[in-house]
């Protein structure tokens, strides 16, 4: 794991990371926090970037944690038997065929499972919040753990159309987009 952003890091639409030493602790001398431009992502709303550990980028899961900048959610692909793996491995768990490639998905899933945390584990998204196990549309047997967001955590249900939106962090050794989910408006 890689170090959480500093307080003073921006996503892309120059908004400080939100977490609860920001309001106390002001931004190291010599940080840009004037960043500015627009968020890439599958919707159109902002979000302010909680502290979150951020995973390392190497070569099999580069393309998945740096997509959403331009606004798309990607997943490893088989071209033998069109299947979606995740995480990203180097040969596929159902015909073990090394012939991959990412390929970018709808963005669009359904709630699998989910649950709602009160506890303050360590500085980070605002209590409560919603921990959830999503399935991509295109591969209901590909589900991703991620939180849902912009929504009032008890109106969260097991089936819920969601859709994609992704959380900008800064950090010296790559930039690391977070695919989060929403409630989907054009699916309810």
């Amino acid at each position: 794991m890689r170090r959480p952003p500093r307080l003073c890091e921006t996503m892309g639409n120059g908004s400080v990371a939100n977490h609860p030493a920001a309001a106390s602790e002001r931004a190291p001398t010599g940080c840009d926090a004037e960043k500015s431009g627009k968020r890439s992502g599958l919707s159109d709303l902002e979000i302010d970037a909680p502290f979150r550990m951020l995973p390392e980028l190497n070569g099999s899961s580069h393309f998945f944690w740096t997509s959403g900048e331009r606004g798309e959610l990607m997943f490893l692909h088989c071209r033998d038997c069109d299947g979606l793996i995740h995480p990203p491995q180097p040969i596929c768990p159902r015909d073990h065929s090394k012939d991959l490639e990412p390929r970018v998905v709808s963005g669009r899933a359904r709630v699998h499972t989910f649950t709602i945390n009160h506890q303050p584990w360590m500085p980070g998204p605002e209590l409560p919040y919603v921990v959830a196990i999503i399935e991509i549309e295109e591969d209901p047997s590909v589900r991703l753990m991620t939180n849902i967001v912009n929504v009032d955590p008890g109106e969260v249900r097991i089936g819920m159309p969601v859709r994609a939106l992704f959380e900008h962090h800064a950090d010296a050794g790559g930039d690391v987009w977070i695919p989060l989910f929403e409630p989907d408006p054009e699916r309810r």
